[in-house]
């Protein structure tokens, strides 16, 4: 696993309330960026529980914190099954550049657009 550093360890969270999360909706504007996260339920119904914000530069320290985990799991316990598309999902290359779930997987179908 990525060994904690100052963008990546957990501090001060005693006291903080811990929120179980399926659902995260994204709106951006010319300044920041916010994360809607919540519950869904049965059908299309969600629960919103936060909402996020923040500048569009932490944005892109959460983005690659999130890929380097997600590569981090597949590297050690395996395939993370993107919910979307029902392929793997999309791991960071070493380019940094993302790669479609069709170049990460050659063998799976295409995605429904």
């Amino acid at each position: 696993m990525v060994e904690p550093d100052a963008h990546t360890e957990l501090v001060n969270t005693a006291g903080v309330p811990t929120l179980y999360v399926n659902h995260v909706g994204v709106r951006g504007s010319a300044t920041d960026i916010a994360l809607s996260l919540g519950v869904q339920v049965a059908g299309n119904d969600v629960s919103v529980q936060l909402v996020a914000l923040m500048a569009w530069e932490q944005a892109s320290i959460v983005h690659r914190l999130l890929e380097s985990a997600l590569a981090d799991y597949a590297k050690e316990i395996g395939t993370v099954r993107d919910i979307a598309t029902g392929g793997p999902v999309r791991v960071t290359g070493p380019t940094g550049q993302s790669e479609s779930a069709q170049e990460a997987d050659p063998g799976s179908e295409p995605a429904d657009p």
